[in-house]
Order: structure tokens, then sequence, then C-alpha cells
């Protein structure tokens, strides 16, 4: 068994360090000046091949992902990133919507990435609540009222309230 052994030498003159490998020169890494503890420079040639992905690569990848969920999650993905103030790092919401789908199905994470769209919430927090809360299936309404015209044991007319509020049993 052979041992190989991996020297770094400090080159402080140049504010660069060379790196050998069984007695030859393999790099040669640009240091931070004065020495300050938790800084670095990476020099991203040295990662390998599987690491060196880019935002384009990563969202592509997503792409298909979302598509994989459902069409509203595809459509969700298309809005998200399409909206005004994307950052490089946002992607990272579009990886929970996607993990979301371990916990709760494809089916229930499509649904919310629907609702979310339709009340115009495109974050992974809304996406996860209503996941969590399991209101995917709720119908959506619009423009509808709330107020039940049939009347009911329970029903009482407004005027009765007034009666009440005279006589002192309720309070305003």
């Amino acid at each position: 068994m052979i041992i190989s052994t991996l020297i770094i030498q400090w080159t402080q003159f140049y504010f660069n360090s060379r790196v050998f490998f069984e007695g030859k020169e393999i790099a040669l890494h640009q240091i931070v000046k004065n020495n300050e503890k938790g800084k670095y420079v990476t020099n991203k040639e040295h990662y390998p091949s599987s690491k060196n992905i880019t935002i384009e690569d990563i969202m592509s990848r997503q792409r298909e992902q979302m598509a994989e969920i459902g069409e509203w999650a595809l459509k969700f993905f298309e809005e998200f990133t399409e909206q005004e103030g994307f950052k490089k790092y946002d992607y990272r919401s579009i990886s929970g919507i996607i993990a979301l789908k371990e916990r709760y199905g494809s089916k229930m994470v499509d649904n919310a990435c629907k609702r979310a769209l339709k009340f115009r919430g495109l974050s992974y927090k809304l996406v996860k609540n209503i996941c969590e809360k399991g209101i995917s299936d709720l119908p959506e309404y619009e423009d509808e009222s709330y107020i039940n015209e049939e009347r009911t044991e329970l029903y009482r007319d407004i005027r009765e309230y007034d009666k009440l509020l005279e006589i002192g049993e309720l309070q305003r």
C-alpha cells in the first residue's frame, strides 16, 4: 500500500500557498492577506464537475421536478421565477416545495400551488401552510355571498338585536 502525503507550503511573500502531492506541485492557492481567520478564496476549478453547477442548471432541474408534481406546480414555478426581485438564492424556496412532495404527495402539493397562485401568494411558506392545514382541496369562491338566505331555526331578524340592546341584554 502506498501512503500519499499532501504538503502545503506557505509563501507569505506572494500571498499564495503551493499544494504538493507525492512531491509534485498540484495547485497554487491565493490566500487572504494578513491570514484573517475564517476568510478564504475558493478556486471553483478544483471542484469535481458534479459540484460545478450553475443557477441555470439548478433551475432547469427544478423545473422538471415541479412538472413531475403537476401542472399547477409548474405554473407556480414559472410565476415564482419570473416575479420581480427574484434573487440568486430564491431557488431554495422551490427546493422546499419539491421536498413537500415526500410528506404530502404530489396531488396535495400541486393543489396547494394552485391555491397559492389563486391568491397571488408566491412563497414556500404559503404552500407549506396550505399542505399542513389540509386546505388544498377546499373550494375557491369568487364574488359569492356568504349570507345564508334560507330561514332556519338559527335565523334571527336583525331588529331583535336592537330590542335586546334597548332592554340592556346586549351591550355595544
